[in-house]
């Protein structure tokens, strides 16, 4: 097999690895993850995914699943392109990869098998992949958010009946990987006290590992020494190189003149090189409000809009992705200039392009902040080496009206070496050097410090806590707070946000006052929200925004009700997509005229979803929230729209659409109706309805469908389930005792759809019963009435005369574990299941309640001696293995019963 320097070449398309990235490969080689990578900025740092890759298929004794965690949801794509280019040169599906069979062998990926990548951001179908096969290697990138919530049993847009397997994975036989750690303090220790609460617990694979990435040097405790630049990294031309990149930095008093007027200023003068040359100019401003002022200021000097570029947090996803395909954004990252006539470029950002984003600009204007955020700015100017100087220019309040923090953050500047022009040397190296010499000096380490943002105060992770998350299938639970504060502490001068989102179908009849909770929820768990379609903003300035909305449309003739549908409204969710509050505009305007109701709204409103009828407008052309605009132009659920909207292959990915239809117009094919509301009586002369429905190829694993295009039995079903489970046990190397516990649970789960009942509610055909999957022709699930067949699964392997062998020959807690998957393997039992049993005369296995609720009542008790020996994590580890397992039988290609294939 070829070795690590060989591999890197082809794994990344770079020359040679630095350094620095040959000594974390042997570090990992040797089973010893680094705590910490304390590596400057500009040096590669991403290329810790392939470092990762390569050691696991050399037969290091690393994790499967390595995670990435960016901390800008601005800047996901980049770390996720990085992850997709490694992906296609490893190879698969149908396409050669640069690497030969043995690796991806080594990587658990079968013959035309692609490499797992996600980016959890809930738009695209691969993003379903990585956790449908627990024994291949995976590459996750992700936000503090969107991957500390799923690790506390949470996610933001993942189903109650999901939480447990993107918990259980995370926690488990992982490598995380957090960017810029310095930035989420509260979150890296989380992750550090969850390693330690799985590692406790007798799961048998690898728990959670953690691996901080940082440029600022803030050190971090560990089991591991960190990684830093050694005197070989200082040798190395092309590392010399871009620490050396010159960086002449001067601090401007801003004086009396605004402060955006100063950056739009010393920007405009920095458009070109002494020699004419035109230069790519990088803002950084602290406010997304000076942000516009500046870039609506370089618009008016340039008289035209071609060259200048803003780059906020605060803007719809749809819009902020857009940019990134643009050729003035693309200047910036790839180094390209547009084509046509040369000339300046520049890109106003906010603290969204300060971190993650490979930004390389020619020169640098910015307002002062903290020492960490101004390392980071200066790492996006000069960034690959350039022989030319990139001037940078700081703009700072005079010193007689500086604060205290501001003349902190200026002292912390001005330590760093002077040029001989005056100016100060704010290389890569310079930098790094400051920060070394910081570690022996205790009165610049008290400067970089006073400069530096204090670690927000954060709640401590307890067992208790986590098991009281992990409890998924309880609606509510008084000992389960929300878990914003372990993802990033209490930040109080910080203000709320909530997440808008624009629809123009919302699930609220015309003639209703009230939308039915039931309804909505329904609605959203099929019609999922995605990132996409997300704008998150202050809540202030969005109760600012749609008060003037609501003005503006009632000075206009009022909208008629439309489609059957209420016009005009706005709904309330939580971060699970669950039913809060509901208003019609005229009802939400009148919470906003007194500063009493209008203060309880705004709470009411922090850290929700809002999602507004696309009518209200509120969102311009450009993604930004605006009081005057009419729009959105195009919302998730029109018609695709390449030009304002979501394109046909991205809506087709995302697998969902939501249509008004008359009466009982079937579904096309390849797609199955997942939600209807009769918006009329239903009868002939009235019978619209909206609804959603769910492209089959695209739908998620554990969506809990009965019905497919082929029928099968319920024999036929097992023994697939139960060959892939023998694969995945050999995949992880599981004892032969663990390895029967997933071929008892596979040979006994769906032994509760023979009931006569389900039978019928799923159109299952008179001969040949009973089947596991129908075609669900002549079916009516209405029938069921809340039966789910995990419970009679588990009722007839308790007691069912001819079940009994099933279980022979495994211990007490293994029997329990067994029995566990059979009654948790579409998310329930964590702890509760409906103790509902159809009748079933003369069969051993048809009880009355009473006995029923015993049952289900013994599931919870199992549930909690479970987790004892388990861990919360490993016993959700569990129950994603085995689920992924029936994913892969249930699969329209399963046939092989190979994991991987099924995709």
């Amino acid at each position: 097999m070829t070795g690590f320097a060989d591999l890197f070449k082809l794994v990344t398309e770079r020359p040679e690895p630095f350094p620095w990235q040959a000594a974390l490969y042997e570090r990992l080689r040797a089973g010893d993850i680094p705590a910490a990578l304390d590596i400057p900025t500009g040096l590669g740092k991403t290329s810790v995914i392939a470092v990762w890759l390569i050691a696991q298929a050399l037969g290091a004794h690393v994790p499967r699943r390595l995670i990435y965690v960016v901390d800008r949801r601005a800047v996901v794509d980049q770390a996720s392109a990085e992850a997709a280019a490694i992906a296609a040169r490893v190879g698969g599906d149908g396409e050669p990869g640069a690497v030969g069979d043995d690796v991806r062998a080594a990587l658990g990926l079968s013959r035309g098998e692609a490499l797992r990548i996600a980016t959890l951001r809930g738009q695209f179908a691969a993003n379903r992949l990585w956790f449908t096969d627990p024994g291949a290697a995976a590459i996750i990138v992700g936000t503090v958010d969107m991957i500390g919530s799923r690790l506390l049993f949470g996610g933001y847009g993942v189903s109650r009946k999901m939480r447990p397997v993107h918990a259980g994975l995370i926690a488990c036989d992982t490598l995380v990987v957090l960017d810029e750690a310095h930035l989420c303090a509260p979150f890296l220790a989380l992750l550090d006290e969850a390693g330690a609460t799985a590692a406790a617990a007798a799961v048998p694979v690898p728990t959670l590992r953690v691996m901080a990435l940082t440029a600022t040097g803030r050190g971090r405790p560990g089991p591991s020494a960190p990684l830093s630049l050694a005197d070989a990294d200082f040798a190395h031309p092309m590392v010399r190189a871009r620490l050396d990149a010159q960086k002449p930095l001067r601090i401007d008093d801003a004086g009396d003149g605004a402060l955006h007027e100063g950056l739009a200023r010393h920007a405009w003068e920095a458009r070109q090189a002494p020699d004419g040359t035109p230069r790519r100019v990088l803002v950084f401003c602290d406010s997304r409000k000076a942000a516009q002022q500046v870039r609506d200021l370089l618009v008016k000097q340039e008289r035209k809009d071609g060259r200048v570029r803003l780059l906020t947090g605060q803007r719809r996803v749809l819009e902020r992705e857009r940019l990134v395909r643009e050729d003035v954004y693309r200047w910036f990252l790839e180094g390209t200039p547009p084509n046509g006539e040369p000339a300046p470029a520049f890109l106003v950002a906010t603290s969204a392009g300060e971190v993650g984003v490979d930004l390389d600009a020619d020169a640098l204007v910015c307002d002062l902040v903290a020492f960490e955020r101004m390392v980071q700015r200066l790492g996006r100017v000069n960034r690959r080496g350039g022989a030319a100087p990139a001037p940078v220019v700081v703009v700072a309040p005079p010193p007689a009206k500086a604060k205290p923090e501001d003349a902190a953050r200026r002292r912390a500047l001005e330590a760093l070496p002077a040029l001989p022009d005056g100016a100060l040397d704010a290389s890569v190296g310079a930098v790094h050097a400051l920060k070394a010499r910081a570690a022996a000096d205790p009165a610049l380490k008290a400067i970089l410090e006073a400069a530096t943002t204090p670690d927000p105060l954060r709640p401590a992770l307890t067992l208790p806590l986590v098991e009281a998350w992990s409890m998924t299938a309880l609606d509510t639970h008084t000992g389960r707070p929300e878990v914003e504060p372990w993802l990033r502490g209490w930040i109080e001068e910080d203000e709320p946000e909530v997440e808008i989102v624009w629809r123009r179908l919302l699930p609220w009849r015309a003639d209703d006052k009230e939308p039915a909770p039931d309804e909505i929820n329904r609605f959203f768990e099929r019609a999922s929200i995605q990132r996409s379609e997300i704008l998150e903003a202050p809540v202030s300035a969005v109760l600012d925004v749609l008060k003037k909305r609501i003005e503006a449309l009632s000075k206009v003739d009022a909208a008629v009700s439309a489609n059957g549908l209420k016009n005009s409204v706005v709904l309330l969710l939580d971060q699970k997509n669950e039913f809060v509050a509901a208003w019609t505009s005229e009802a939400f305007g009148k919470e906003l005229e007194k500063t009493r109701t209008r203060d309880i709204l705004a709470r009411k409103l922090a850290g929700k979803r809002l999602v507004l009828q696309a009518d209200l407008g509120g969102l311009d052309a450009d993604g930004l929230l605006d009081a005057r605009a009419d729009g959105p132009k195009r919302t998730l659920d029109d018609e695709p729209d390449p030009a304002h909207g979501w394109t046909e292959a991205e809506i087709a990915a995302i697998g969902w659409r939501v249509r008004r239809i008359e009466g009982d117009e079937p579904p096309e094919d390849g797609w199955a109706r997942a939600f209807a509301l009769p918006l009329g009586s239903g009868d002939e002369q009235d019978p619209a309805q909206l609804v959603v429905e769910n492209r089959l190829a695209a739908e998620p694993p554990g969506a809990d469908r009965a019905t497919g295009r082929t029928s099968e039995t319920i024999a036929e079903h097992h023994g697939r389930v139960e060959a892939v489970a023998h694969r995945l046990a050999d995949r992880l190397n599981l004892s032969a005792e663990l390895r029967a516990v997933l071929a008892a649970a596979a040979r006994l789960h769906d032994h509760g759809k023979r009931r006569p009942l389900w039978q019928d509610a799923m159109g299952a055909p008179k001969d040949g019963r009973p089947y596991a999957k129908t075609t669900g022709k002549g079916g009516n699930p209405a029938l069921l009435a809340g039966y789910r067949h995990e419970f009679g699964s588990l009722v007839a392997a308790l007691r069912d005369p001819a079940l009994a062998g099933e279980l022979a020959g495994l211990s007490d807690d293994l029997r329990d574990l067994a029995l566990h998957l059979v009654a948790a393997h579409h998310g329930l039992a964590r702890p509760v299941m409906p103790p509902i049993l159809p009748p079933a005369p003369g069969a051993p296995d048809d009880l009355p309640p009473s006995a029923a609720e015993t049952i289900a009542r013994e599931a919870a008790l199992r549930f909690a001696r479970l987790q004892k020996i388990w861990g919360p994590w490993g016993l959700a580890w569990w129950e994603a293995v085995f689920r992924a397992a029936d994913w892969h039988a249930s699969a329209p290609d399963a046939a092989s019963g190979k994991p991987g294939d099924g995709r």
